[in-house]
């Protein structure tokens, strides 16, 4: 899975978690789209990984077509993608730490 998003130009997911983060580990384009047939727990944590990777949203089909409009969209914020693996690691260093020690 990966490696297909990987080599995509652009990724649209629908309601998957994993795909918008596999997106932005590969700085591929990538929309993660909302529908109102959705879980509000689901749609709330697709919002807020969307927020933290700097991915784009869209809450509808409409909407995101409107973010393609005949280009891809926006690359995920390469920033936020670095900062949350720091996080990860700091966080896997800790439990190194704690278990080993």
């Amino acid at each position: 899975m990966k490696q297909l998003v990987a080599s995509s130009g652009t990724l649209i997911s629908v309601g998957r978690l994993h795909p918008i983060i596999f997106a932005a580990a590969a700085a591929t384009p990538a929309i993660s789209l909302r529908t109102t047939a959705m879980p509000e727990e689901i749609s709330t944590k697709l919002h807020h990984a969307a927020l933290e990777l700097g991915v784009a949203e869209a809450g509808g089909v409409a909407e995101a077509l409107a973010l393609l409009d005949g280009s891809t969209p926006p690359l995920p914020d390469a920033s936020r993608t670095e900062a949350c693996r720091q996080r990860l690691a700091a966080m896997v260093a800790r439990l190194q730490e704690l278990f080993q020690g």
